[in-house]
Parts: C-alpha cells; structure tokens; sequence
C-alpha cells in the first residue's frame, strides 16, 4: 500500500521540506489510523484461517518499531504468527542498507523510473 505516516514525528519536516504534496503515489494518514488500519488487516487474516503473515515494508522509517510492537502483541494476543520487517532486516549483516538513497532508489528505479530523475 501507498501510505504512509509522516505527518507527524520525526519525518515531518523532511517529508514537508523534500517531497511538499507533489507525488501522486503516496497517501498520508494518522499515525493512529493507520496502526488500526494494520490491525484490522492482520484480524481479517486471522479470522480468514491464516495462522501466520509476513509483512513486509520497502521503506523503513520512524514507523518501523511500532509496527514490529503491534505484530508481536497481535501474534500474542490471537496466537497468529506475525513478522513484521523492512528491506533493512533483509539485508542485514550483508548490506547496510539506507534510506531514500542508492538501495531504495534502485528499487524505485525497477518499479516506477518515470518517478527518479536521472543526471545521466
């Protein structure tokens, strides 16, 4: 999904000051919103018969602990296994990853290059 959770905390000045409200693929929801939003994503798993979900997010952020908080007290509140981890935790001890830089724009540059401007 598009979302995103910048509005408020640490990323809002810099969501603010580098990207404004130019780009058409994201959409901004309250913190608090969006934690009941993946909630509701995991029960309807659960309540599906799934016993177990992996979510993955390609862009850590200040977000990022509280998702991984919310899948554990989901997972020990239902019994439904959750992992919840970003590119990040994929490549770790191999790749230090970043953000916003060259690993997270070569992935932007496979899914949407219309959107990376290139100085080549």
């Amino acid at each position: 999904m598009g979302y995103h959770v910048h509005e408020s905390g640490p990323s809002a000045r810099f969501l603010e000051e580098k990207v404004g409200e130019v780009n058409p693929f994201l959409s901004a929801i309250a913190p608090h919103v969006y934690y009941h939003f993946y909630l509701y994503q995991l029960q309807a798993f659960h309540n599906a018969g799934f016993r177990g979900a992996v979510v993955l997010s390609g862009h850590g952020g200040a977000h990022a602990a509280d998702l991984k908080n919310l899948s554990q007290l989901f997972t020990e509140c239902t019994g439904m296994q959750v992992w919840y981890g970003t590119d990040f935790d994929l490549t770790a001890g191999v790749y230090a990853g970043d953000h916003a830089g060259q690993y997270e724009i070569s992935t932007l540059m496979h899914l949407h290059p219309e959107l990376v401007e290139s100085n080549a």
